[in-house]
């Protein structure tokens, strides 16, 4: 998920979600949460994600995303995306 000449490319997250401008999000934590979202899980995704990467490592990757974005993404236990979760799969 990079622009045609190699940046990333920005992600607004919807206004009350984060203050500011939008985000330059990194394309792998958001290939890592497609994974996560349609696999429902973290540990489901790890299974299916094509190259090898452990559980603790998309765990963290995933935080990071959430630290960026300054809301949690989805609910672990038991699997639920929260309303920010939601409008990124949306996006």
């Amino acid at each position: 998920m990079t622009a045609p000449d190699g940046n990333l490319l920005q992600c607004g997250v919807p206004e009350g979600y984060r203050s500011g401008a939008p985000a330059m999000l990194n394309p792998h934590h958001l290939e890592l949460f497609h994974y996560v979202v349609l696999h429902r899980g973290i540990s489901r995704a790890v299974r299916h994600i094509p190259y090898g990467i452990g559980q603790p490592a998309v765990s963290g990757q995933m935080l990071q995303l959430e630290q960026q974005l300054g809301t949690r993404l989805f609910e672990r236990a038991p699997f639920a995306l929260t309303p920010a979760g939601e409008a990124l799969w949306a996006h």
